[in-house]
């Protein structure tokens, strides 16, 4: 490669790259915070793959800029020319005329603005359900980039294959966070949040129409998956009225699959401050059992407050509150608003997945045959 190619070929990865760089500003604050405390469709991958992802991917984007830069942005294999009249003479120039290169830039450029543009509705201003419609706009600017690219490259073609693909698995976790995230906010108004079992327990509601989960059978108990001093309070039970609350609340407890269950757990962010209000990590999934393995169907994690009278020596569900960071985002105005110094510390600490694996195993325990 002469230096002339290499120069061309720095410069492309470079312009490509400088895209992801942009996008991060809005992406990076958001992943540990906001984007953590949303549902989340299956097969989602975990946060720390995208950033690799895009990387690569920018720079197979920056290799097909530079073939067809190297090929002197000419048309060395026309397709869909024979037989077809232009729409108009602007079109024709565009097309087979002296405006092939302008048009080739174009479409490079339009692509560009808009997956930057897509990260900032969805991270910034965290509007996933524009940010869907906008991703279509990207999705067909990428497919006639590869078509453009093709007549003067085929093999600048080829390497955009791998973000098209990409952007159409993005499309469809957008979507999905954006329906999930509807059906978590959706308000649904019941007479009772919780009711008492013959044993002295509490059941929440397992379905959006105020249906109340099973009772336990007599002499049964409930495996938190947590013991209440490993997650930093006093005692098991308190936990487990922690937990036995999140899960009557609608934020914390949907359903997108008919037969899913619903499990929280807990994390005490100032360990051995038992008296409320508590700050608590709370991390919440639906499972479904499919062919005989355990699925997490959707999950949020989020940070929240928890009230309860600290003179009642018993714990009523129907006494608790709680809360959190408006919409579930994590604004660092509520954060500093609502819980203290010390476990605003541990808030922005994003290592949840000790957590994360007690609730599966709680989960995988309750619902997969012994």
């Amino acid at each position: 490669m002469n230096k002339d190619n290499f120069f061309k070929l720095a410069i492309s990865v470079i312009i490509a790259e400088t895209a992801g760089i942009l996008g991060s500003i809005f992406t990076v604050p958001a992943i540990p915070g906001w984007y953590a405390t949303l549902p989340k469709p299956a097969f989602n991958p975990p946060a720390w793959v995208f950033g690799p992802v895009w990387i690569a991917l920018f720079f197979l984007i920056g290799v097909s800029l530079y073939l067809v830069w190297k090929n002197g942005w000419k048309i060395k294999n026309p397709i869909l020319t024979k037989g077809k009249k232009a729409w108009n003479p602007w079109s024709e120039r565009l097309w087979t005329g002296d405006w092939q290169k302008f048009n080739l830039i174009s479409i490079f450029v339009l692509q560009y603005v808009l997956n930057i543009f897509w990260s900032y509705l969805f991270f910034g201003l965290r509007l996933p359900g524009l940010a869907f419609f906008e991703l279509l706009a990207l999705w067909f600017s990428i497919l006639y980039l590869i078509i453009n690219f093709y007549r003067v490259s085929k093999p600048a073609a080829w390497f955009l294959l791998p973000y098209i693909l990409w952007v159409s698995f993005a499309g469809y976790l957008n979507f999905s966070i954006w329906q999930l995230s509807a059906k978590a906010s959706a308000q649904v108004f019941c007479t009772e949040e919780a009711r008492l079992c013959p044993d002295g327990s509490y059941v929440g509601r397992t379905a959006p129409d105020c249906e109340f989960a099973s009772c336990p059978e007599a002499g049964s108990r409930v495996n938190t998956g947590t013991s209440g001093e490993a997650a930093g309070f006093g005692n098991e039970q308190e936990e487990k009225a922690i937990i036995d609350y999140l899960l009557t609340q609608k934020y914390f407890s949907w359903k997108t699959k008919e037969g899913s269950t619903n499990f929280c757990g807990v994390e005490n962010l100032r360990p051995g401050e038992n008296l409320f209000p508590i700050y608590v990590w709370a991390y919440c999934a639906e499972y479904a059992v499919v062919d005989g393995k355990l699925q997490t169907l959707s999950g949020t994690s989020l940070p929240i407050k928890i009230n309860y009278p600290n003179e009642l020596s018993y714990y009523d569900l129907s006494k608790f509150s709680h809360e959190a960071p408006r919409d579930g985002s994590y604004n660092d105005d509520d954060i500093k608003r609502i819980f203290p110094k010390d476990a605003q510390e541990r808030i922005h600490d994003p290592d949840k997945n000790l957590l994360i694996k007690k609730v599966e195993a709680r989960a995988r325990g309750e619902l997969l045959p012994k």
